[in-house]
């Protein structure tokens, strides 16, 4: 075995066993290797290992569909289903695009009007733990109902999905298959939408809620959450493991040396740079490249007011009857 292959088997060692640290031991062998002309210590070689392997996907207790087969397909279907919208001509797709990496790759995206902030990526986002860039939600299928039912966005409402799915047969027929028998309406008046917008009584979908009997109110949140739960159990088959930076610690963990060629010599410096003097792990670390936590950069936004961001939210998660402990979680314990 070659001091290179020798050298990677022994950092994979120490970066899944016991606990151990580059600090904790003295290496044998070369003191480091040299890739595309740029060298890497082994100190730099432990600490591109430690931004892989992606783990494999966390449970969402909150979610008891989360990984059912069923739901993902009735998920993929309402993603790219315009219906949900108020104009019919938006869905989740046309701000998270697959062929522009799951997003727009516009400054500030635009549903029925310009929005505020960017569709983020949703590559690997079932690992995340809060959602929005504000992280207003706390689980992933209660996320995907936020656009939906938003002014600026989809400006649709969780009596459209209930008819789509009551009234589209193949829909009807995934959604029962999965969540069981799809409830009647008594009271739902056919052709309107209705969502409550406790923030302005006035508005007329808020109205039109307020008519319908309390059992069709209770029906038609299950029905919507059950919604949301279908497409983010699709959005977790959303996994990236392919990257260039992926591939290069593939072959470094092979000891293929030979094959280290999927980053430049300027990729391989700034990776350098980004686990080591730039200190750019702090922050962007483990196989997501995230800390999973937000933090105020700083950002002045010219004229505009300054975003808030986390501050305003946490009131937002706690009041959301879709959050994690509320009533139409799957995790029973949390209520």
């Amino acid at each position: 075995m070659n001091h290179f292959i020798s050298l990677l088997l022994l950092l994979v060692i120490l970066q899944t066993g016991c606990g151990k640290t580059y600090e904790d031991q003295a290496f044998p062998g070369p003191s480091q290797i040299v890739v595309s002309g740029v060298t890497l210590t082994k100190t730099n070689l432990l600490e591109i290992l430690n931004l892989s392997l992606l783990p494999p996907l966390p449970p969402n207790p909150t979610n008891q569909f989360a990984d059912n087969e069923g739901a993902a397909k009735l998920g993929q279907g309402l993603f790219f289903d315009a219906r949900l919208s108020v104009n019919g001509m938006i869905a989740c797709a046309t701000c998270h695009q697959p062929e522009n990496d799951w997003t727009d790759g516009k400054p500030l995206s635009e549903g029925l009007q310009p929005a505020t902030r960017n569709a983020p990526s949703l590559w690997n986002v079932g690992y995340q733990r809060w959602y929005f860039w504000d992280g207003r939600k706390d689980s992933l299928w209660s996320q995907a109902l936020g656009p939906i039912e938003h002014p600026y966005e989809m400006g649709g409402s969780r009596l459209r999905v209930y008819r789509l799915l009551s009234e589209s047969k193949p829909y009807r027929d995934q959604y029962e298959e999965v969540f069981g028998e799809l409830p009647h309406l008594s009271s739902a008046v056919k052709g309107e939408d209705a969502r409550p917008v406790f923030e302005d009584p006035d508005n007329v979908m808020h109205q039109v809620w307020g008519k319908l009997s309390e059992p069709d109110q209770g029906i038609i949140n299950d029905v919507f959450s059950n919604a949301g739960k279908s497409i983010a159990s699709y959005q977790r088959k959303l996994i990236s493991t392919d990257s260039p930076f992926d591939q290069f610690v593939r072959d470094l963990r092979a000891g293929k040396k030979k094959d280290l060629n999927s980053l430049s010599a300027a990729a391989i410096r700034g990776l350098i740079l980004f686990t080591g003097r730039g200190q750019c792990i702090l922050c962007h670390t483990g196989a997501n490249f995230t800390d999973n936590e937000f933090h105020n950069i700083g950002l002045d936004r010219g004229d505009n007011p300054l975003d808030q961001g986390r501050y305003p939210a946490i009131d937002q998660v706690k009041s959301d009857p879709f959050n994690g402990k509320g009533a139409f979680s799957g995790d029973t314990s949390l209520q």
